[in-house]
């Protein structure tokens, strides 16, 4: 019994793939990585490794786990962005191979010019200009669903609400979007940029940090060295986390990794 209660214990967690950050999370002092189900904000600045961090974090969930992951793309198509991946030596296995055995999906939201591929198994074109935001709260959740993805990736909400025309436009889209992602059985990870002038946000309202489960803060600084990179568990509801700032690397062996038992003062 011992046994069973022990694995359903670690049912509740998601294993990143990501080295260091599942230690950023504990239970009884024990690392178990983030809440299963639980929607995370990825808030950084330009070039803080957003993309890179949340792509590893879907391609590592299949590869790693069989979990199969859906790519929200906002305003530019994913094509670049796996193509880099895949430079990576931890990516073994072509994007285009996963697609095809239907783990690995795209849904891109292009405003503004047409997009199409044909030699992809799975891959939706939304226009936000045509296509009213109920209908693409439906179909992401009929994807969620059909192809049964439990890791999510939106990048980046701060692209997705300039397309709304007013400020009630965007933060009531905001939350409808963030209330379907908690009701949605994966675990989902958003994208926004943080501003540097002004007040402190981590995101471009002001207020996605109140309505995730959890907040992750990548930055970077530079040195006389080059780049240096932090990341900061801002807030896990319901989990004890780090709450000191550790260094990070992006590194062609293993992509991103963290430092958790290093701190930047």
């Amino acid at each position: 019994m011992a046994g069973v209660r022990q694995e359903k214990y670690h049912d509740d967690f998601v294993k990143s793939g990501i080295e260091g950050f599942d230690d950023l999370f504990t239970r009884k002092g024990i690392p178990v990585g983030l809440p299963r189900g639980s929607v995370v904000l990825l808030s950084g600045s330009c070039g803080a490794g957003k993309s890179i961090f949340s792509a590893q974090f879907l391609y590592k969930g299949i590869i790693n786990c069989r979990e199969p992951g859906l790519y929200v793309s906002v305003d530019e198509t994913t094509d670049n962005l796996w193509k880099v991946i895949y430079m990576f030596n931890w990516a073994k296995e072509h994007p285009d191979a996963l697609r095809r055995k239907g783990l690995l999906h795209n849904m891109q939201m292009i405003g503004s010019r047409t997009h199409s591929r044909k030699d992809t198994q799975v891959n939706y074109e939304t226009y936000l200009r045509k296509l009213e935001f109920a209908e693409f709260l439906k179909k992401l959740k009929q994807i969620v669903a059909t192809y049964k993805i439990k890791r999510l990736v939106i990048d980046s909400s701060s692209q997705l609400s300039m397309h709304f025309k007013t400020e009630l436009e965007r933060r009531s889209g905001l939350i409808r979007l963030i209330n379907l992602l908690k009701r949605l059985d994966c675990t989902s990870i958003f994208t926004s940029e943080i501003f540097e002038r002004g007040p402190i946000t981590y995101s471009r309202l002001g207020m996605e940090e109140f309505l995730a489960d959890g907040v992750i803060v990548l930055r970077h600084t530079e040195a006389r060295t080059g780049l240096r990179r932090h990341i900061l568990v801002k807030k896990m509801r319901g989990l004890r986390h780090d709450e000191d700032f550790h260094p990070f690397v992006i590194d062609e062996e293993e992509g991103v990794r963290i430092f958790p038992q290093e701190k930047v003062f």
